[in-house]
């Protein structure tokens, strides 16, 4: 299984009015849900998980990276990303087990301190 994890600092989004929170999350499943055919599942902390159960065709990793791509490139997601990961389960059998990347590192990108 892959997933993507997303947390963003709403209040800030929020109070600054720069972007539309609406906006950002709209983006975020035109990224995951449509292009990279993901599913979405919403946490009681306000964290996003995009997930793949498994692969669909020999595209899809592929398709998850441009979408994760795509979105670190946002200035919306840059100033406003609390936590922004990247796990997958194929380097185990455990399905709980997941390798993370840790995308806001990877990209250096600053998290918010509001």
């Amino acid at each position: 299984m892959r997933k993507v994890e997303v947390a963003l600092n709403e209040n800030k989004i929020k109070s600054e009015g720069k972007y539309s929170l609406e906006a950002i999350y709209n983006a975020l499943d035109e990224s995951f849900i449509e292009y990279a055919s993901m599913q979405k599942q919403q946490q009681a902390d306000g964290t996003i998980i995009y997930f793949a159960p498994k692969m669909i065709d020999e595209n899809h990793y592929a398709k998850i990276w441009l979408a994760i791509d795509a979105c670190a490139e946002e200035q919306w997601l840059v100033e406003n990303a609390l936590k922004y990961l990247y796990g997958d389960t194929y380097e185990s059998d455990n399905p709980d087990d997941y390798s993370i990347e840790d995308i806001l590192e990877e990209f250096e990108i600053g998290k918010s301190v509001y």
